[in-house]
């Protein structure tokens, strides 16, 4: 008997740690709203937000999110880890940590590493931009030997961060867009590089029970511009049908998606908000 994810989960497990893992922090960041825990006081806000990704019906990662914002910096940290079947084909982890600045309504990106670990390998990259938000250091180390990034210099220009790019959507989105607005974010974090594109559907009352009152509906892609080989439901080829996902993303504090559904009939991506005690769905 196999399955969707090729033989019951060597398919997910390996797509999980490859560029999956990017995809999947990106599409956990890109709803750009939802209340998670959220805490106001002289420091600042924070908030912490659980997810599970799942890939033809197996869950196979969980996702953390956690968000500190002050006056004038924010910091956003993301962890992934897969789980369950995938776990049986390739033990890995994601850790991903960016700084902001925040200036006159302008998201400027300031720092962001990301470290990926699984047996036999660790990668470290580190990103630093100057106040015009230009990469100015890039420093890839690969099982402890510095290495040179494949993505062309000209690939890497006026691109952004993951975690930039979710603090950047977060304002797009309390903004208040027209229906059908869309904004497009080049993404690179170092070792591959792709465009986030989100479009506005409106508000919407979902068939719910878990979720209370309306929310906003948006549509997105994530486009593989270098580096990707397949998307798992969640990136699209420049070239080809685009892989759309649907995200619910709620009015509320500490903005995150509430849920990411793909359109892959193969591969059927998720990507779902745990419900935790605070939580107020």
């Amino acid at each position: 008997m196999t399955s969707r994810c090729k033989g019951l989960g060597e398919r997910c497990g390996r797509g999980v740690g490859r560029g999956a893992v990017l995809a999947a922090a990106l599409v956990a960041l890109l709803g750009a709203a939802g209340p998670g825990q959220a805490q106001q006081g002289e420091e600042g806000e924070w908030c912490r937000l659980e997810y599970v990704m799942k890939l033809s019906g197996l869950e196979v990662g969980k996702l953390t999110l956690e968000l500190e914002r002050r006056a004038q910096e924010a910091r956003a940290r993301m962890r992934l880890k897969n789980k369950g079947l995938a776990r049986l084909f390739m033990r890995l982890s994601a850790r991903m940590e960016g700084r902001v600045v925040l200036e006159d309504g302008i998201v400027r990106p300031a720092e962001f590493r990301i470290r990926y670990e699984k047996p036999g390998r660790v990668r470290d990259i580190r990103l630093r931009y100057d106040q015009s938000g230009r990469i100015v250091e890039l420093r890839y180390v690969n099982n402890g030997r510095l290495r040179e990034s494949d993505v062309p210099e000209r690939l890497r220009k006026a691109t952004v961060d993951p975690m930039t790019a979710f603090l950047r959507l977060q304002g797009w989105l309390t903004g208040g867009p027209e229906v059908g607005e869309r904004i497009r974010i080049p993404v690179f974090e170092g070792r591959k590089r792709l465009d986030v594109e989100v479009e506005y559907r409106g508000l919407v009352q979902p068939r719910d029970d878990r979720i209370k009152g309306a929310v906003h509906r948006l549509r997105a892609r994530l486009i593989g511009i270098y580096g990707f080989e397949g998307g798992y439901g969640f990136v699209s080829d420049p070239g080809e049908e685009p892989n759309w996902l649907d995200v619910l993303a709620s009015e509320e504090p500490c903005p995150a998606p509430l849920r990411v559904v793909g359109e892959s009939p193969l591969y059927k991506p998720k990507i779902l908000r745990r419900k935790a005690r605070s939580d107020r769905l």
